[in-house]
């Protein structure tokens, strides 16, 4: 574990549920959700503010600014809507609405080419996490493709810097990598790249997912390592592309650990989502009365090197 790092909160904003975050370098501020609220929340560093705007009743899975409209937000709401909200006018325009077969959207983000890539986790209708049903979905803003599948637990993804790799997190198993080929979109030669199993120190999940290792979200930096957030066990995890190597994990006080994104001026922040709301998985409520899950982290170093890319916008045809 490296202690080279600090670790404090941003903004005072508690989320059930945070999730998805995306930083916009054209505003300077930080967009994710608050899933089961259905909400978005934006976060300003520069005056450490937060505003929290209400989209919809029910699940919102992810929020992705559309490119060249900075107050419109690509969203996925229910079990199986997207649409985009407008920050400014307050409303909701949905795209399209899909048959999932028992599926439910889950973490999405967009390609260089501004198409999403979307999980689709087992959820409804009796299937649970671990039932092996999930699905990566790509939508180009007309079809929606199956592109893999047989996944327990679609969960986050990134790219490489040079978009010939993504790598999918499947919270149960790990994160496999792909082939990836940005002109066509497609996806070959999976292979499992991190396998908790293997894994030095981590161990797996109890049935509640609150003690061991369930892969999260992930992202990469600029020099294409893959950091992951690992929730039930306070970390986030930093990983070498090349070979699945565990470089360094940094620890925060919950163990809710969702999601993660770099940010900032220099892009040497790294922001942290949590929840405290953990009824999707347990009858208990164990964290309701502790006002650190939920909350925001932002993750800075003196010492250590952190340097992100920018996340990419939907582009709508």
């Amino acid at each position: 574990m490296s202690t080279d790092y600090n670790v404090c909160l941003a903004g005072d904003e508690r989320s059930r549920n945070g999730e998805s975050p995306f930083y916009d370098a054209d505003s300077n501020r930080l967009i994710y959700i608050d899933y089961l609220a259905g909400d978005i929340t934006i976060y300003t560093p520069s005056d450490n503010k937060t505003e929290r705007i209400h989209v919809y009743d029910g699940w919102l899975s992810f929020a992705i600014p559309v490119e060249g409209q900075p107050n419109k937000i690509l969203v996925a709401i229910g079990t199986n809507k997207l649409a985009t909200f407008d920050l400014d006018a307050k409303s909701l325009h949905i795209i399209k609405e899909f048959d999932l077969n028992g599926r439910i959207f889950h973490d999405g983000k967009c390609d260089a080419k501004g198409r999403l890539w979307v999980g689709g986790a087992p959820v409804q209708s009796g299937n649970k996490f671990g039932s092996g049903i999930g699905h990566i979905y790509r939508f180009d803003g007309e079809s929606l493709d199956v592109m893999d599948e047989g996944l327990a637990t679609p969960n986050g993804l990134t790219w490489s810097n040079d978009n010939k790799r993504l790598f999918f997190a499947e919270s149960l198993r790990g994160v496999w990598s792909f082939d990836f080929d940005l002109e066509s979109g497609t996806i070959t030669n999976k292979k499992l790249f991190i396998d908790l199993n293997s894994v030095v120190g981590f161990k797996k999940c109890d049935s509640n997912f609150l003690n061991g290792d369930f892969v999260d979200g992930i992202t990469i930096d600029s020099e294409d390592n893959l950091w992951m957030a690992s929730y039930g066990s306070s970390k986030i995890c930093k990983f070498d592309t090349i070979n699945g190597q565990l470089l360094e994990t940094i620890e925060l006080p919950v163990k809710t650990v969702t999601s993660l994104c770099f940010g900032g001026d220099d892009w040497s922040k790294i922001y942290v989502t949590t929840y405290w709301d953990v009824s999707w998985i347990t009858d208990t409520k164990p964290f309701d009365d502790d006002d650190q899950y939920g909350k925001l982290y932002r993750v800075s170093s003196d010492q250590r090197q952190l340097k992100g890319i920018p996340m990419f916008r939907w582009r709508s045809k």
